[in-house]
Order: C-alpha cells, then sequence, then structure tokens
C-alpha cells in the first residue's frame, strides 16, 4: 500500500513538474506586437570639413511599435545643446527607424533622420535644416523578459551614425564691409556632406 502511494505521488509530482515545464517554456515562446518607449542620454558631434565643427550634449526618447522580438519601428526624437569654440546653441531633430534585434541582445536600425541646428557666438552664427539617413547600432547588456514571454526591458548601449546634408545651413558673420555693418554669409553648407556619430547609454521597454 505504502509503496502504490509513493509511485501515485511520484507520478503526481512528476506530472506537475512536465506541466510547470511547459507553462513556462510557453511562456518564453510567446510573441506579439506592444508598445515601444525608451530614453536616453546622448553625446557626439556635428562636422563638416570647414564649414561646422560642434559638440553636443542631451536626450533622445523612444515611441512606436515593437512587432515581434525581431522587428521594431519608432520615432526617435532627440534635443541637444550644442557647443562649439565659440559658439552655443540647440539641436532639435529625430529620425524614423526600423530595428532588428537579435537574440535580446545585438540591435541593427536604420531610417530618415532630419534635425535643425542654431549655434550664436563670437560674432558668428552657425544653423540650418538637415536631413539624412540614420543608422543605429546597439547591446542590451542587461535584458529583463516580463513574466507573459512577450515585453523585454533592457539597458541599452548604442551608437548612432547620421549622414546628412542640408541646403539651409551656413555660417555668418558680423563683419564691417565697405557699405557698412552687415550679417553677410561667409561660407554655406549648401551640398556639404555632415557627420554626426553619437553615443548613447539609456533604458528601453521593447
Amino acid at each position: 500500500m505504502r509503496s502504490r502511494t509513493t509511485l501515485a505521488l511520484t507520478a503526481l509530482s512528476s506530472a506537475l513538474v512536465t506541466a510547470l515545464s511547459a507553462g513556462t517554456a510557453s511562456a518564453a515562446e510567446r510573441d506579439g506586437a506592444r508598445f515601444r518607449y525608451g530614453a536616453a542620454m546622448e553625446v557626439g558631434g556635428l562636422f563638416a570639413p570647414g564649414v561646422v565643427d560642434l559638440g553636443f550634449i542631451g536626450v533622445q526618447g523612444q515611441l512606436g511599435v515593437q512587432l515581434s522580438h525581431l522587428v521594431g519601428i519608432y520615432a526617435a526624437p532627440n534635443i541637444d545643446l550644442v557647443r562649439g569654440s565659440r559658439q552655443r546653441g540647440v539641436q532639435i531633430g529625430g529620425a524614423l527607424l526600423i530595428d532588428f534585434t537579435l537574440a535580446h541582445v545585438l540591435t541593427i536600425g536604420v531610417g530618415p533622420d532630419l534635425a535643425g541646428f542654431t549655434a550664436l557666438g563670437g560674432g558668428a552664427m552657425s544653423g540650418g535644416v538637415l536631413y539624412g539617413a540614420r543608422l543605429h547600432l546597439a547591446i542590451n547588456p542587461l535584458v529583463g523578459i516580463a513574466r507573459d514571454g512577450i515585453r523585454r526591458r533592457a539597458l541599452t548601449i548604442g551608437l548612432d551614425l547620421r549622414l546628412a546634408t542640408g541646403g539651409a545651413a551656413a555660417v555668418l558673420s558680423t563683419g564691417e564691409p565697405a557699405g557698412g555693418g552687415v550679417l553677410a554669409s561667409r561660407r554655406a553648407a549648401a551640398g556639404e556632406l555632415m557627420a554626426a556619430p553619437t553615443l548613447t547609454i539609456g533604458y528601453q521597454a521593447f
């Protein structure tokens, strides 16, 4: 009798373990669309040889949809303080990105980018509207997966490379030509390719 009871308990325990394991595996394998959001600090520079040489620091956000563990589509707005050797100003912009996350850890994304900036100081003004593309690379060294097996939360460290051009960017100076003091164009960046490498560190739920 005791042996039968022992066997019954053993069988019941095995069934419970199997059921729990199956439930856990099922949760781990779940996937689906969900809201995506995040925020990060960013630091980088805006460079065009002979035209613009500015550094910046600011914040970047994320707002969009994670279609699956692999694919996400979202807007990434940013606002930064810019500074050059004698100039200070502000930059506002953003990108619309599609990215692919492999094994929850490595992310590669790309999309169009748009930004506007202005900087004043030293009797000169730099500014303009820039449009181009952004390449986004990131790693998630710390990742947590919710109990439902779908939403992930992560510390993320990224590198964005923004390549842009613009017809409005210029460097102006308040010189004293023969006709009197006027705001005169000194160099223009129309058609120039600008690069803005950017490091980011932040949090995302995706």
